[in-house]
């Protein structure tokens, strides 16, 4: 494990956490908010201020000197694929149900968003609980099984 005496845990997992907020906050108030038209402005707000947020984590990620990456790597692209199919499937919904199209844009910025930053958040705690030590081919195997 890392040792917590000798490094500090980068908060890349409480700002993936925050920019989250931010998208969900945004969604659910120009949901609730239908009719305003001011609705979509507090959604690309949101959204802004939750992909500031998610470039800090991200940045905050790449300073870490001694990481398992090769696990966060893995586990990023499955997840990610994983969030983009689930992304894919909620934007066709919106579209099927005949979302107005100015309504789209914005939960589209909110589902990308979405899939990049719930992997971020899982790959990023899967890696830091692994051993300083790189990862061997049985153990990236064993996590891919």
């Amino acid at each position: 494990m890392i040792n917590s005496e000798t490094t500090t845990k980068p908060p890349v997992d409480l700002l993936a956490i925050i920019s989250m907020f931010f998208v969900i906050a945004g969604a659910i108030y120009m949901i609730s908010e239908s009719t305003s038209s001011s609705a979509s402005t507090v959604a690309y707000i949101a959204d802004a201020i939750a992909l500031v947020v998610l470039l800090f984590a991200v940045g905050a990620l790449v300073k870490i000197k001694s990481f398992a990456w090769s696990i966060f790597w893995l586990v990023f692209k499955w997840t990610l694929l994983v969030y983009c199919i689930i992304s894919a499937f909620l934007l066709f919904i919106f579209t099927f149900n005949h979302m107005p199209e100015s309504r789209l844009l914005p939960i589209l910025f909110s589902l990308i968003l979405f899939a990049v930053d719930v992997p971020l958040n899982i790959s990023f705690t899967v890696a830091y609980s692994q051993t300083k030590q790189p990862a061997t081919n049985s153990s990236v195997s064993n996590i891919a099984s």
